[in-house]
């Protein structure tokens, strides 16, 4: 014999009479399905608002490697005019005519170093992770009497660095 249970909407509790085991279970299956509804809508809600914040990160870390190769830019022009002077390149920042490797930087880049003519570029203090401790070297080479520089970046993922720092560059034909 099939029970009836009543669904009483004032207490929100069950009885045994009004509506059959069937329609009850119809309800019952009805809630799972919305409580299924919500945890999709959840779901999905909380992975549209990480993606905005992954990418402000990358924008974040981005803009902190733009800020080690301005520093960069200085040194590239003091290397650039002493390799025209005399034909070869500097030894260190003091021949370069640029400051103590230390003082060249801020609270992200803590030093930028020349070492014959490679400019050497580290990151630290208030760096974000995926730079602390890394370096951007630009290497400079002479072609056509002009000074040319090649880009490298160890340990740093290419997601983060400009076009001509990236190791999966595309070489020109």
């Amino acid at each position: 014999m099939a029970q009836s249970v009543r669904f009483d909407s004032e207490d929100c509790s069950l009885s045994n009479s009004g509506l059959t085991a069937e329609l009850y279970l119809r309800v019952n299956t009805s809630s799972r399905f919305y409580s299924l509804f919500l945890l999709v809508t959840v779901s999905v809600a909380s992975f549209a608002q990480a993606e905005p914040k992954a990418t402000e990160h990358i924008n974040f870390v981005r803009e902190q490697i733009r800020q080690g190769l301005n520093f960069a830019g200085g040194a590239k022009a003091a290397v650039t005019e002493y390799f025209y002077k005399h034909q070869k390149m500097p030894v260190d920042n003091y021949e370069a005519g640029l400051t103590d490797s230390f003082n060249i930087g801020n609270d992200v880049v803590i030093s930028v170093s020349v070492s014959d003519g490679e400019i050497s570029v580290t990151f630290g203090g208030a760096a974000a992770a995926e730079l602390s401790g890394r370096v951007i070297a630009l290497t400079p080479f002479a072609k056509d009497g002009r000074i040319h520089w090649e880009c490298a970046a160890s340990y740093i993922d290419d997601r983060y660095l400009p076009a001509p720092c990236r190791r999966s560059k595309a070489q020109p034909e």
